[in-house]
């Protein structure tokens, strides 16, 4: 299964630019390491947003997967808003439309 992940960072104002960073520093390696495996990652230009595709066998080893990042482990969720977009292959989709089209 394919999924859109966009995460979008913000700094709640008790927390400090260095730990705010700091943490966003973090999730940032384990972002490179997960990039290795050839899973590219992307930061949307100008917004405090970061966006992937991820592959997983089944939708909870996703939320396995996002819950052991730093941002997670070391308490600031509340920093980040996670949507998830579950995603169809194109080639399927084109087969239901072939459907669709005959009427």
């Amino acid at each position: 299964m394919h999924f859109l992940v966009s995460a979008k960072i913000s700094k709640p104002r008790s927390v400090s630019n260095k730990d705010f960073y700091g943490v966003w520093q973090r999730e940032s390696v384990a972002g490179r390491e997960i990039e290795k495996s050839g899973a590219p990652i992307f930061k949307v230009a100008g917004e405090y947003e970061i966006v992937f595709i991820a592959e997983v066998e089944k939708p909870a080893d996703l939320d396995d997967a996002l819950h052991a990042l730093p941002i997670w482990k070391e308490g600031y969720q509340d920093m980040v808003d996670i949507t998830v977009k579950a995603l169809v292959p194109y080639g399927e989709w084109g087969k239901k439309l072939d459907e669709l089209s005959a009427g």
